[in-house]
C-alpha cells in the first residue's frame, strides 16, 4: 500500500487511462485532486467526492477549457479509483478526506486558539477545511500565499475560493463563522523577498 502521486499517475496510469484522449495527464490529475475529490463540495458530499452530475454542473471558471471534457474526465476518475482501490493504495485527497471526516466526528475535542497557514496556494479546499476545523474560533485563522509560487502540480488554487469555502461552512449551518463577505483578501504590491534592500 502506498500513496499515488502525480508522477505515478503520469508514468504508470496515464498510458492506459489517457490512451484515447488528447487531454494532458497533469490537467486530468488536477481536476481529480482539486475539484472531484479536493473541493469543499466533495468534502460535504455523502461519498467524499463530487458525483458526475455535481462535477458536470460546476462553473466554467473553475477549469477553463476543460468544461467540454468533464464527462470524459469523470470516467477517467472512476477508472482511476477502481484501480487504486484494487491495489489497496491511496492519494493525497484520500488522506485529507479521512482527516476531515474524523475531525467532523470529534467536534468536542480540543482545538487550537488560532491557526496560521502559509503557502496556502499549495492546498486544496478540503485540506484548508481541515485547518479551519483545527481552530476553536474560525475568526482566528490567517491564510497567506502567493499563486506565483505554486509548487504543487495537483492543485489549482484561486484566492476567491477561500471565500467560497467559508460560504459553504455558513451554508451548512456551522456556527461561529464570520460573514464570508466581510472576509478581507489583501494583495501585497511589493515583493519583499527580492527587494533591493534585502538582496544586497
Amino acid at each position: 500500500c502506498w500513496r499515488w502521486t502525480l508522477l505515478f499517475f503520469k508514468e504508470c496510469l496515464w498510458p492506459k487511462l489517457g490512451s484515447s484522449t488528447s487531454l494532458c495527464a497533469v490537467h486530468v490529475w488536477r481536476e481529480i485532486q482539486t475539484l472531484i475529490k479536493g473541493s469543499i463540495g466533495a468534502a460535504f458530499s455523502e461519498n467524499g467526492v463530487l458525483s458526475r452530475e455535481q462535477y458536470m454542473h460546476l462553473g466554467w471558471k473553475l477549469s477553463p477549457g476543460l468544461q467540454p471534457h468533464r464527462h470524459e474526465i469523470y470516467t477517467m476518475f472512476e477508472n482511476y479509483e477502481l484501480r487504486k482501490s484494487a491495489d489497496l493504495c491511496f492519494d493525497r485527497m484520500d488522506l485529507a478526506g479521512c482527516v476531515w471526516r474524523r475531525l467532523r466526528m470529534a467536534l468536542d475535542s480540543p482545538r487550537f486558539g488560532a491557526v496560521i497557514v502559509d503557502e496556502v496556494q499549495d492546498f486544496t479546499q478540503v485540506e484548508l477545511a481541515v485547518a479551519i476545523l483545527c481552530t476553536s474560533c474560525p475568526e482566528n485563522i490567517f491564510f497567506a500565499g502567493d499563486t506565483g509560487q505554486t509548487i504543487s502540480a495537483g492543485v489549482d488554487f484561486r484566492f476567491c475560493d477561500l471565500k467560497s469555502l467559508f460560504h459553504r461552512f455558513v451554508q451548512e449551518g456551522w456556527e461561529g463563522f464570520p460573514d464570508p463577505d466581510s472576509i478581507e483578501v489583501d494583495s501585497l504590491s511589493i515583493n519583499y523577498r527580492s527587494h533591493g534592500g534585502i538582496v544586497r
